[in-house]
């Protein structure tokens, strides 16, 4: 009977201890998850087209969306096809962190 309470309790144990490590394991799996998500968002994205509008004052342009220039040196002119590489900021704008002129012809 003895044996029988020591196996039950040590199952019953093993059990608890699994149960942890795995909450433990899921809790670090979607941390992780959300780690990628933040880095994903200020990763560069690029973009390829044709700049449709330009404003100095503002420092902006426009390729399809609007992109803020502010840490660019200097704004493409419009007609350029130009690829974009960008972020999007916390409150949701584009910022364009560099600009070449595009080998791409097809714009």
């Amino acid at each position: 009977m003895g044996r029988l309470r020591l196996l039950t309790l040590s199952l019953a144990l093993l059990a608890t201890v699994s149960g942890i490590a795995i909450a433990a394991t899921n809790a670090e799996s979607r941390s992780a998850l959300s780690d990628r998500s933040t880095t994903d968002a200020l990763s560069p994205k690029l973009l390829t087209g044709r700049v449709t509008e330009v404003n100095t004052q503002a420092k902006t342009f426009t390729v399809a969306v609007t992109f803020s220039a502010d840490t660019l040196s200097k704004l493409p002119a419009v007609g350029e096809i130009i690829d974009v590489a960008y972020t999007k900021t916390p409150d949701g704008r584009m910022a364009a962190t560099i600009f070449n002129n595009s080998k791409s012809n097809t714009y």
